[in-house]
């Protein structure tokens, strides 16, 4: 149950910025929201690459995170 609200979370999280985030930006756009727990960078990442609405877009080497973006619908 715990996913399935942070998933919708994320997800509005990258409609409003619409354009890709790196997993550390999403966690603290959770925590300044007032997530009451929020999850760490790796249980975060593990949720993005789960759901297949997410797309990773690369993974920056300096900040060792990945570029996360929502998956567009095709009509």
């Amino acid at each position: 149950m715990a996913q399935k609200m942070i998933n919708r979370t994320v997800r509005k999280i990258l409609q409003e910025v619409k354009g890709p985030l790196t997993t550390g930006e999403i966690v603290g756009r959770l925590s300044d929201r007032r997530y009451k727990n929020t999850p760490s960078i790796r249980a975060i990442s593990q949720i993005l690459t789960r759901d297949k609405c997410f797309v990773k877009v690369e993974f920056d080497r300096g900040v060792k995170q990945c570029l996360w973006t929502l998956k567009e619908e095709v009509q």
